[in-house]
């Protein structure tokens, strides 16, 4: 696997270097940059004095921009995963920063640093995630609690179709 994926972010020429070798994953992943801003004319009238200034019109830009949504994961119609490297967390939830569009679905599976599913955390005991939010929070059979793996370094296996993955983050409970 290379250690860095080239990225074009939209409407521009300039390439960017995305780093990589912090997860392994499958060919059916793209690592996307989304543009920091979406910039468009906002028409307000004009106040009083405020006409030109050096000859040039004033313009004012309204911005939106997803939380957290500058760089995603994404998977196409065909199932793609990405697995991270060991990681210790604190808190009792885990959210995810997801878009799932209109049919898409992402499930999570916990491993130990062996790479190795967690009983009550693998796939088969995955409730999949189907909505677009920034804080989605992923359930098992058993639901949502991870508190009693909380300081232990787990790996995260994620498998996506048709989904958008910006973010995650363990949380507490509440």
């Amino acid at each position: 696997m290379p250690d860095a994926t080239r990225v074009w972010p939209v409407g521009t020429r300039r390439q960017l270097l995305f780093d990589r070798r912090f997860v392994e994953s499958s060919s059916g992943l793209q690592f996307t940059l989304n543009p920091p801003l979406e910039r468009r004319p906002v028409n307000l009238p004009r106040p009083n004095g405020l006409h030109h200034v050096n000859d040039l019109d004033v313009h004012i830009w309204q911005a939106k921009q997803r939380l957290d949504g500058f760089v995603s994961v994404d998977a196409g119609s065909d199932d793609g995963w990405l697995v991270t490297p060991p990681i210790a967390f604190e808190g009792s939830r885990l959210q995810l920063n997801i878009d799932c569009g209109a049919m898409g679905e992402a499930w999570v599976e916990l491993q130990d640093e062996a790479g190795k599913p967690l009983p009550g955390y693998a796939f088969e005991d995955a409730v999949s995630v189907d909505r677009n939010g920034v804080a989605q929070e992923v359930w098992w059979q058993t639901g949502p609690d991870v508190g009693s793996l909380s300081g232990r370094p787990v790996r995260l296996k994620l498998r996506m179709r048709s989904a958008k993955l910006y973010a995650f983050q363990f949380v507490k409970a509440g």
